[in-house]
């Protein structure tokens, strides 16, 4: 009777370690899923940021956001490489100004 009882408590014992090694492979499954859709979500937020910048630099220029003031800039690719002016709206300003750099001896 007693050697039952014994045999009972390792077989509840046994039963006890096996549920909770596949608690726990269970959470390891859901945490290895998390990770995975975490990268998935990180590598399209680059590729979309990628493709963003390719396609601003594509028609000339690169905006830039200005945290500090909530402001957008928008800089001109085309003359001075990506960290070059500030893009003005108007264009007669840019011609005198570089006209006149033309003409310095």
């Amino acid at each position: 009777m007693d050697e039952q009882i014994i045999k009972i408590e390792q077989l509840t014992k046994d039963l006890e370690k096996i549920v909770n090694q596949q608690e726990v492979s269970n959470q390891l499954a859901k945490m290895e899923e998390r990770i995975k859709n975490k990268e998935e979500e990180i590598k399209s937020r680059k590729a979309h940021k990628f493709n963003r910048d390719k396609l601003d630099y594509e028609h000339g220029r690169i905006y830039t956001f200005a945290r500090k003031y909530d402001t957008a800039r928008t800089k001109d690719v085309s003359k001075n490489g990506a960290y070059g002016v500030i893009h003005h709206t108007s264009t007669d300003d840019s011609s005198e100004i570089e006209s006149s750099a033309d003409e310095v001896p």
